[in-house]
């Protein structure tokens, strides 16, 4: 009988940093509201903030007589303010625009560190003469505590907790030629979410998921020739 186990403790802490987060550029300052950038340059497709206040009617009729700005209903903001720009001709009007607001990253957890981990392991095996060799029966756990895809901690970073249930029944000949495996992984059939990335705005900031495998079961024949 064999037992192998193993346990991990991470903690870890952002200190004295800030950084923009791209799906809230204005960092929750209600004085600036977030843009997309349409001009034919390298920027078109990006997202850009500006100071509502400085965004007036004038602004926006100026802009769409010179093709810098789209005010269809479909596309603007409740308050009316477009959500598509060029940002050259916003700021040729005089409207302050930045990239983004930094929002602070103090306390927050690194992206993918859990803070507990674990792995159990159980086997026992046995000899069978009537076989002419051995079986051993090996279940295996794993469990990790909840994390953060991204350094910004938010909602949408969030990743579960989850676990997950192995199994494998081995044989092995007694003259060491032939062995054998059946195996199930996922015993629990979960989709477990281990991992995800957010990609940019310019391709409408879509998450892709990891999920672990679903339930697979399996078996592995082996014969060595050179076994004498």
């Amino acid at each position: 009988f064999e037992v192998d186990y193993s346990y991990s403790y991470i903690n870890t802490k952002v200190d004295g940093s800030k950084s923009i987060d791209p799906v809230n550029r204005t960092a929750d300052n209600p004085d600036w509201i977030t843009l997309k950038n349409f001009d034919p340059s390298a920027s078109a497709g990006t997202n850009f903030v500006a100071l509502q206040s400085e965004i007036t009617p004038a602004v926006i009729s100026g802009c769409a007589g010179l093709g810098g700005t789209i005010p269809l209903p479909n596309l603007s903001y409740d308050n009316g303010i477009p959500a598509l720009w060029s940002r050259p001709c916003l700021e040729a009007f005089g409207v302050t625009t930045s990239d983004g607001l930094e929002t602070n990253l103090d306390g927050n957890e690194l992206p993918n560190t859990p803070h507990h981990s674990v792995k159990l392991g159980f086997a026992y095996t046995w000899s069978v003469p009537s076989i002419a060799g051995s079986l051993t029966a090996r279940w295996d756990y794993y469990w990790q505590s909840e994390s953060y895809a991204r350094e910004f901690n938010t909602v949408g970073d969030h990743i579960d907790s989850w676990d997950q249930h192995n199994a494998q029944l081995i044989y092995e000949s007694t003259d060491g030629k032939w062995s054998g495996r059946l195996f199930a992984r996922n015993l629990q059939d979960a989709e477990n979410v281990t991992g995800k990335y957010l990609t940019s705005d310019t391709s409408g900031f879509y998450r892709n998921y990891f999920l672990t495998e679903p339930r697979i079961y399996g078996l592995t024949v082996r014969y060595n020739f050179d076994q004498e």
